[in-house]
């Protein structure tokens, strides 16, 4: 039998008790939640989570009654998929079109709903070819977008001119030109129209005195365009002429804070700030907190460099040397609290509670960003986070795929990169290389083909104490597709971590029970960078990123530095306070939300804080954590619980996370997700 997990354990118990969930008026109940849940997102919705979204549209939407519809879909590619949704029955457009163009904000809304139409992604990483658009559609969009300031419309053009200059094809705007002149003319401008004596010349000339800002006394229509003021105004160091219009658009204006408080130099900061007040309440979540964590960290030493996600079909992260000046001290830290401030006043708004406890633990948890690229997984981990690994036992990493019509013969290597505490290469386990250091690293041995129905996997066995006694001090895991077939096609491809009670050849190769993390191999990247381990810390770091390669016959060896450089820049940047922990997120809901706030700590024991009659939110937040407590509360009256394992009893109605939710019951609790605590401080 297994033996008891230390108090260390942070990976999870696999047994959980599954249940119905009631009758069927009682399911669709909880499935209509559940989307309403997903529908309130305001980020890009995980893969995992848009599965489950188009799941629950068909059993639980209805395009005939649209009740279940909110007024506003927070989440643009959220909104874009749900809009497809409803338009694909056009036996009911005469419900479903004035819903679709009452949901339309923006032209970019438009884009995403024809690219996610064409069987494309709502995100706009890829070209995709628009399919045709039905009559009554085209006429529904060109509707909607005449309805937009032509300005903002054009600007929203300006980003993805090509596709745009393609869709225009599909809807026939010129077309149209009468009925919508004011789209008609953001699209001239788009395509640089030549006017003439011509009848749609002559209209885009009216339409364009009629409008602000726009001008057509030459050849062609000029929209000024906001993007171009602001990177003109910055280009020039002119933070007033920047701060105009960015002051427009709040989450343009706190996303450029850093470049501002710099140009504003050390004594000019407070015109920033003060606009900074005014943006803060109107940000997206994801962008206040990603704001506050940048800001902070540039009061602290610098990183070895900057490091990017770019939005892209895939995880991929671009690090550069970070050549920026340093910020004000005083300016850092007063955009610091702004920031903070606003948070805890937004999570003030939610339902309060007498009790809350919270994990010390979710500090190594960082709230979810760019979740987009997320893989697949057993365990919903968001990227970055550290978790503690098992005493005493063997760590098996697994791989498994199988090849598809598409793919051919696909030879797949999971491989380890093992390096000194300052980073340098000292070893190998890979197919070139089946043992490290006396066994310290076991592979299980090379397999270049895996033809259905079975397929091939590969097995790398790490002895954590004997890696430690030879120096090293970080593994780096690493999928390789070896001559260069991209994950996408095969018909399956999965990987992932065992913690097994038994060394090397004993007890079975794979064993469900053990797998503590599992995740899916689906990019079109060629190389998979999982996750590393610190060995000295016994701690795991969930980085799940693709690794850019070129050419085939992959190896570690060939990579090393490369790796090195990845690794070291990820561990940096996740360990600096440059990201917000989930510890940090669910201590400021605590705090703003419950009387008394309850701290679990690893080694089992708690400190209880009480907030005094007097004492305002931002002092409370501040003192939770701190060595002088308070008289202790019962765990089980907590109705907040945000928590690493599901493991206390809470009362019915209690909202709770849990990274690994146990025996947390859905069905008397609300259990929420990580991207839910994010989501509920949508001002």
């Amino acid at each position: 039998a297994r033996p008891a997990a230390s108090a260390r354990r942070a990976l999870p118990t696999r047994l959980r008790v599954l249940s119905l969930g009631g009758g069927p008026t009682t399911r669709r109940s909880h499935a209509a939640d559940e989307l309403t849940t997903l529908l309130d997102r305001t980020g890009a919705l995980s893969p995992q989570d848009a599965d489950d979204l188009a799941v629950l549209l068909d059993g639980a939407g209805d395009r005939k009654t649209l009740g279940w519809l909110p007024t506003q879909i927070p989440g643009r590619e959220t909104k874009a998929r749900v809009l497809a949704w409803l338009l694909d029955d056009r036996a009911l457009y005469l419900t479903t079109l004035p819903a679709v163009t009452d949901r339309i904000t923006t032209a970019t809304d438009v884009l995403r709903l024809l690219a996610v139409r064409s069987g494309g992604d709502p995100g706009l990483t890829s070209a995709v070819r628009i399919t045709t658009v039905p009559r009554p559609l085209r006429r529904a969009l060109l509707q909607a977008l005449d309805g937009l300031d032509p300005q903002f419309v054009a600007e929203d053009l300006h980003r993805y001119p090509l596709r745009w200059k393609a869709a225009a094809e599909r809807l026939h705007v010129f077309e149209y030109a009468d009925r919508f002149p004011r789209a008609a003319l953001a699209f001239a401008a788009l395509r640089s129209t030549q006017l003439g004596d011509d009848a749609l010349s002559t209209r885009l000339r009216a339409t364009a005195r009629a409008t602000d800002g726009v001008e057509a006394d030459g050849d062609t229509i000029r929209v000024p365009l906001w993007a171009s003021q602001v990177e003109t105004a910055l280009a020039a160091a002119d933070v007033p002429g920047a701060l105009a219009p960015l002051s427009r658009r709040p989450g343009e204006l706190v996303r450029r804070l850093d470049h501002l408080l710099r140009l504003s130099g050390p004594d000019g900061t407070e015109p920033v700030l003060a606009e900074l007040r005014t943006a803060a309440p109107r940000v997206a979540p994801a962008v206040l907190l990603s704001a506050l964590g940048a800001v902070r960290s540039r009061t602290q030493p610098p990183l070895p460099g900057r490091v990017f996600f770019p939005k892209g079909e895939t995880a991929r992260a671009y690090i550069t040397p970070d050549e920026r000046a340093p910020l004000n001290p005083g300016a850092a830290e007063e955009a610091t609290r702004i920031l903070t401030g606003e948070v805890l006043r937004r999570a003030g708004t939610l339902p309060t509670a007498d009790v809350a406890v919270l994990d010390a633990e979710l500090d190594g948890i960082i709230a979810p960003f760019a979740e987009r690229t997320a893989s697949r997984a057993l365990v919903t981990l968001p990227r970055g986070s550290e978790l503690p690994v098992p005493d005493g036992r063997t760590l098996r990493l697994f791989l498994h795929w199988m090849e598809s019509a598409e793919s051919g013969r696909t030879d797949l290597d999971l491989s380890i990169a093992l390096f000194n505490e300052r980073w340098e290469h000292i070893g190998t386990c890979d197919y070139t290389n089946l043992r490290f250091g006396n066994d310290a690293a076991v592979h299980s041995g090379d397999l270049t083909s895996a033809p259905p129905p079975h397929g091939a996997s590969e097995f790398v066995d790490l002895d954590l104490d004997k890696l430690a006694a030879l120096g090293a001090r970080y593994a780096v895991a690493v999928v390789y597709s070896f001559n260069n077939i991209p994950f996408v096609q095969l018909d399956d491809a999965f990987a992932g971590l065992m913690a097994r009670d038994e060394p090397g050849t004993t007890g079975a190769v794979f064993d469900a029970r053990q797998v503590e993390q599992r995740y899916d191999l689906t990019s079109a990247s060629r190389a998979s960078v999982p996750l590393m381990l610190d060995i000295a810390g016994r701690t795991m770091r969930w980085l799940d990123v693709a690794q850019g390669v070129t050419g085939t016959h992959h190896a570690v060896h060939r990579h090393a530095d490369d790796l090195a450089v990845l690794a070291e820049h990820l561990t940096a940047l996740f360990a600096s306070g440059a990201r917000v922990s989930l510890g940090e997120l669910a201590l400021w809901h605590a705090a703003a939300r419950a009387r008394t706030v309850i701290v679990r700590h690893h080694d089992g024991s708690a400190s209880t804080y009480q907030r005094q009659t007097q004492e305002d939110v931002t002092a409370f937040a501040a003192r939770i954590g701190a060595p002088h407590t308070d008289d202790p509360a019962d765990l089980r009256d907590a109705s907040l619980a945000y928590l690493l394992r599901g493991d206390i009893p809470l009362p019915v109605g209690a909202e709770a996370y849990a990274l690994h939710a146990g025996g947390l019951d859905a069905g008397t609790l609300r259990l929420l997700s990580a991207s839910d605590l994010v989501a509920s401080l949508a001002s």
